[in-house]
């Protein structure tokens, strides 16, 4: 747990200076990368007292993937929702606290294969959406600058047409 932890707070520093230069889509393969190479690790690894070291490596994966994940939902989460964030932000603590009570009513009926699969889907999804969230708002900034430059281009022309 302290090296998930000391790892997540590392890369959630970091993503607050790398994200805005090199743009979040980048880090969204980067979250991909980080969990599905933590889910296969923990599919086919067989502890032995020669491979300790893979729980730290475990860890660390666990940590760097889940806490870039959070800085991209939250920065997501803040762009799309300037005007709302009081609602925005409780609609997400609402989901997550959703989510960790759908797992906590399935975590006794489930083997810990089948779980990992499932977080693998959902991991998956998720990264589709945010995903198509940041296409469809690409596509909504565009258009707004684009109406915003035709308005003010409009206005100048008003302003400089002699009456």
């Amino acid at each position: 747990m302290v090296i998930f932890s000391g790892c997540g707070a590392a890369m959630s520093g970091l993503c607050t200076w790398i994200i805005p230069a090199i743009g979040r889509r980048w880090f969204m393969g980067l979250v991909g990368v980080c969990h599905i190479t933590y889910y296969m690790v923990s599919l086919f690894w067989l502890p032995n007292p020669e491979s300790t070291w893979l729980v730290y490596f475990i860890g660390a994966l666990g940590g760097i993937g889940e806490l870039t994940l959070v800085n991209l939902y939250q920065g997501s989460v803040s762009l799309y929702f300037k005007d709302r964030l009081g609602i925005a932000y409780s609609t997400q603590n609402c989901v997550t606290n959703l989510g960790i009570s759908f797992i906590t009513g399935w975590s006794t009926s489930l083997c810990v294969y089948s779980k990992i699969y499932i977080q693998i889907g959902v991991m998956c999804l998720s990264l589709v959406c945010i995903g198509c969230a940041e296409v469809l708002f690409d596509r909504y900034d565009k258009q707004k600058t684009k109406t915003r430059l035709l308005a003010v281009k409009q206005k100048s022309n008003i302003a400089t047409c002699p009456t």
